[in-house]
């Protein structure tokens, strides 16, 4: 059955403009309207009734519970661009959103910021659960009738409504057939772990590791590096890995920091330029893949996660229509060659 967003796909428009022809409110240009209409027509949309007199006569609010918005380097930012953009299209529904960020590095501003969820008043919940050995406990407490979706990464064996993420063990062991491909001779590779973090970074260091025991005759040696909102004892991490290993092949950070290496490369030019792999496009991983000092970045489109998590609420809860449990974000690799493209064409939702 075609959805609304089938519609904008198909006109070429957003989905809050679909909304607003359907509904017949708000300004939406002739030229618009004439393309929604015909792709209404062309996909034979049939609009669900129930839905429609349901929204007007409820309000929906959905929780988002993400770490605080300019932590990991403003990672969070993204995702919650998306949930904006999504819940800005579905104002006409009346939809809105409440944040509940919490401290990345601190399990009781985590606890804390859960225990404002279960005393609000809410229709459904988006939750990045990074913290997942305390995210567990908030998870047991959320009531059966509130669903709830996972973004960049899950707790196990939860009764979610979806969840949208990568695949961690691929997208490690992806990492590290890309350092393979771009060595020559075999060595030693390095997995930086920044601590504290959740399954998923497990997941992601456990494909790495897996890659090269099934394929050799490199080898990983796995590094923490412990971070809080003062302290952050990566250089000490880049010491022991200068000292430790004396044929580093590569280095793997496991989250969207991977910038911290290559800042420490600038610093002290005696350590090896061996090939740098991490995630995501935020703007220092950008502009130290310019710079040749990062190789690959695998993206995790967050800003998409975070755009689908609160239309699969709306759907489910709104419309009572099914939702996938499982959606896989692609595991996307930039590299230099294409970055400006990539920043031009795809840095959107």
């Amino acid at each position: 059955m075609a959805t609304m967003k089938d519609i904008a796909a198909l006109a070429g428009v957003s989905v809050g403009t679909v909304n607003r022809v359907l509904n017949k409110s708000g300004y939406v240009s002739k030229e618009s309207a004439k393309s929604v209409l015909a792709a209404i027509e062309e996909l034979n949309y049939k609009p669900n009734m129930f839905a429609r007199n349901l929204k007007l006569s409820r309000d929906l609010c959905f929780g988002v519970l993400i770490p605080n918005q300019t932590h990991d380097s403003n990672y969070w930012m993204l995702p919650a661009q998306g949930i904006v953009k999504a819940a800005d299209e579905l104002k006409s529904q009346k939809v809105s959103i409440k944040f509940f960020e919490f401290d990345r590095y601190s399990y009781i501003s985590f606890s804390l910021a859960c225990d404002k969820i279960l005393k609000s008043k809410l229709d459904g919940l988006v939750i990045a659960p990074v913290l997942s050995n305390v995210a567990d406990e908030f998870i047991s407490k959320i009531p059966e009738n509130l669903p709830y979706v996972f973004i960049d990464t899950i707790i196990p064996k939860s009764n979610c409504l979806s969840y949208i993420i990568q695949d961690s063990y691929v997208s490690g062991r992806l990492a590290a057939k890309l350092l393979d491909m771009v060595n020559h001779e075999p060595g030693t590779m390095a997995a930086i772990k920044i601590v504290p973090s959740g399954y998923f970074i497990d997941e992601r260091i456990r494909g790495f590791r897996a890659y090269y025991e099934e394929h050799g005759p490199s080898r990983v040696k796995k590094y923490e590096a412990f971070k809080d909102k003062t302290t952050f004892d990566f250089d000490n991490v880049m010491d022991k890995i200068g000292e430790e290993i004396n044929d580093l092949k590569g280095i793997f950070v496991t989250n969207s920091l991977t910038y911290y290496v290559s800042k420490y490369m600038k610093k002290h030019p005696s350590f090896p330029r061996v090939p740098v792999i991490g995630y995501n496009l935020i703007k220092e991983n950008i502009e130290y893949m310019k710079e040749g000092l990062i190789e690959f970045l695998i993206h995790e489109k967050p800003e998409i996660q975070g755009y689908e998590s609160i239309y699969k609420l709306y759907r489910s809860v709104m419309l009572k229509e099914d939702v996938p449990k499982k959606i896989m974000m692609p595991l996307e690799v930039i590299t230099s060659e294409h970055l400006k493209y990539y920043e031009e064409n795809f840095l959107k939702i």
